[in-house]
């Protein structure tokens, strides 16, 4: 009988569903850059991934996790600590914006834009620069 660790568990998941473990994570940079565009938030969660591309069924807790982990790892996110009261937001948790998860607490995470651009293009998405510099014509 095989005894799974946290990391054992997680090679499994990314044995058997590497792809759906992808899928999301691009999903989840594509949500945190999006954030970052539309709010100027340097925070983002789990619950600002679509519906669409959030996983369902027993996957539902694996995929995210692993994927989180593997970005985290990998040096393209890194956990957020800030608080910000009129957001909503406790030391790097918030309440999740999902219906579905019945207001859990969810962990918040920061984008490391270069290393999170270079995961998207490798895996197929382009993600527009951010405007750098604000000129005013005179």
């Amino acid at each position: 009988m095989t005894t799974f660790t946290d990391s054992t568990a997680r090679d499994a998941v990314m044995a058997w569903k590497h792809r759906q473990v992808v899928r999301y994570a691009t999903a989840l940079l594509v949500a945190g850059f999006r954030v970052l565009r539309r709010d100027g938030a340097t925070y983002f969660g789990t619950d600002d991934v679509g519906e669409a591309d959030q996983p369902a069924g027993d996957d539902a807790a694996s995929i995210p996790g692993s994927a989180v982990v593997m970005l985290r790892r990998g040096g393209c996110i890194a956990d957020y600590y800030g608080t910000h009261p009129d957001a909503g937001v406790s030391h790097g948790r918030r309440r999740s914006k999902r219906e579905s998860r019945n207001g859990a607490k969810v962990g918040l995470y920061s984008l490391i834009v270069p290393m999170a651009r270079e995961w998207l293009l490798r895996n197929g998405v382009r993600v527009a620069e951010e405007q750098r510099e604000l000129a005013l014509a005179v």
